[in-house]
């Protein structure tokens, strides 16, 4: 099983049709804030140390046809995410809200950053820019992209970060921080091993290429043991990272994908050793997207019961008090 499958299970009678309605095509788009929401409309504070109670799928965004790679925008107003469109391809979607106690709406087709017929998905905005998976070159490879802003508010033709990961290597589930200068994603492990480790690169300046790669040795299954880890989501101050992994775990014993958090004192110190979200995790697959800046609320991907017709969908989870 590989942590980088591209088609959510579907149920035999599902198709395009069961979806809502949506506009079809968008360019232009409002800039999101970017500092947290603090209105009379922002959530109330969380207990940091308290486990994640409130689960459930995320309103308004779900279909039998699958959905992947959900991000919210600084204020929880913007949602960017990929879903599977007529059983066949991954492509970006849009949705917006008023404000976070209203279910998400409007949701419409990222129109400029899509190709025919290659997979999108994994979008992340970062420094004016919109960031995400695609296998559109290179033989199939799932490789990072970017989409500037435009002008008008929408995003410009997407470009590959050459950079990222090594060539004729899968580079994928991208991360870009806000200042758009650190990106967290998955690619080769370390040695030629086969699978995926998480990595981190940077840049001092949105205008550079991003370089220094690191591997997050701390964060990956150590060599020679079962190694796909994958899925990274950041906090805004980059000191609790959450992610996927295909590792024992207590309810999934030796198979699986669940969800794990470390954290570590500043940006610049190395992270502590992962630990299960054991409330988060089920039998069936987890794939964490994006957490909140004040770490209350995170989106993730699952498959478990519960989800529409049985494709993979979007769901958030809340941290009590």
């Amino acid at each position: 099983m590989g942590l980088h499958r591209r088609r959510p299970d579907r149920h035999p009678g599902a198709t395009s049709a069961d979806a809502g309605p949506e506009s079809s095509q968008v360019d232009a788009l409002p800039l999101e804030a970017n500092t947290v929401d603090t209105g009379t409309d922002a959530a109330p504070a969380c207990n940091p140390l308290a486990p994640f109670t409130d689960i459930a799928p995320l309103a308004g965004v779900n279909t039998a046809d699958g959905e992947d790679g959900a991000r919210m925008s600084p204020d929880e107003l913007t949602l960017y995410f990929a879903r599977l469109v007529g059983g066949g391809k991954f492509d970006l979607y849009v949705a917006t809200r008023p404000d976070r106690g209203t279910a998400f709406g409007n949701v419409t087709l990222l129109d400029a950053a899509n190709t025919s017929p290659a997979d999108e998905s994994h979008p992340s905005v970062g420094g004016d820019s919109l960031v995400f998976m695609s296998n559109r070159g290179d033989g199939g490879l799932e490789r990072v992209w970017s989409s500037p802003r435009a002008p008008d508010g929408g995003w410009g033709a997407p470009s590959e970060l050459a950079t990222i990961g090594a060539p004729g290597k899968d580079a994928t589930f991208p991360f870009v921080t806000p200042d758009g200068l650190h990106l967290y994603y998955a690619t080769e492990r370390p040695n030629n091993e086969k699978g995926l480790a998480l990595w981190k690169a940077e840049r001092t300046t949105t205008a550079m290429a991003f370089g220094n790669t690191t591997n997050l040795a701390e964060l990956n299954m150590p060599l020679g043991l079962p190694h796909l880890d994958g899925y990274p989501a950041m906090t805004a101050d980059e000191r609790t990272i959450y992610f996927t992994s295909y590792r024992p775990t207590a309810d999934a014993g030796t198979d699986g994908f669940n969800i794990f958090v470390a954290k570590r004192p500043s940006a610049a110190s190395g992270f502590s050793t992962p630990v299960e979200v054991t409330e988060l995790n089920t039998g069936d697959e987890e794939w964490p997207t994006w957490i909140s800046a004040d770490g209350c609320r995170l989106l993730f991907i699952s498959n478990r019961q519960g989800t529409m017709s049985g494709s993979r969908d979007i769901w958030q989870a809340r941290r009590g008090m």
